[in-house]
């Protein structure tokens, strides 16, 4: 069976999801701190992934790197609100992330994840955080130690165990020889 390229025509929705993924891509985070070198949402995301193939030693399942593309996207639309924002909401929060995964949803991105994987998802977005503020220490940045120490605080409350508490370790290491 041969396929005649020119032809073939992608569809509206096929050109939306990848506009969608891209410019939700060049989002800039911490916007309300002070930083040498400035980080989007596609730096993050490759910081996510990264992480996630070191918390799961044999191999990252599909569903969850769709969704670890497709985490932050919707920041695009309502902005990347501060962590201690969203936790200042308390209930209120929660509807936003019921917007965020209604947007991805209608663009045909992110996947659903079971509670573990959601929680190792939340963890290597929180370890990318931590990095993130290694990194900017080792420009010379001094005030990420609030962010890194709130992190921190993060990923410890989602109780880490086995080869987390060494990918965690790894991080703190870092933090601490810089």
């Amino acid at each position: 069976m041969s396929i005649h390229v020119n032809a073939m025509k992608p569809t509206f929705e096929m050109m939306d999801r990848i506009l969608y993924a891209y410019q939700g891509a060049a989002v800039q985070r911490y916007h309300t701190w002070r930083t040498i070198k400035p980080q989007d949402v596609g730096q993050h995301t490759y910081g996510v992934i990264f992480f996630l193939t070191q918390l799961y030693p044999n191999g990252v399942p599909n569903g969850v790197l769709l969704e670890a593309i497709a985490h932050d996207l919707p920041e695009q639309k309502y902005g990347d609100i501060p962590a201690p924002a969203k936790r200042a909401l308390n209930g209120s929060a929660y509807r936003l992330q019921e917007l965020e995964d209604e947007l991805n949803s209608a663009q045909g991105m992110g996947s659903p994840l079971s509670q573990g994987d959601k929680r190792l998802l939340k963890m290597a977005d929180v370890l990318d955080g931590m990095m993130y503020c290694v990194q900017e220490k080792i420009l010379g940045n001094l005030n990420m130690g609030i962010v890194y120490h709130r992190f921190h605080s993060y990923v410890q409350e989602l109780e880490p165990k086995g080869v987390e508490l060494l990918v965690i370790l790894a991080v703190e290491s870092l933090w601490e020889r810089t």
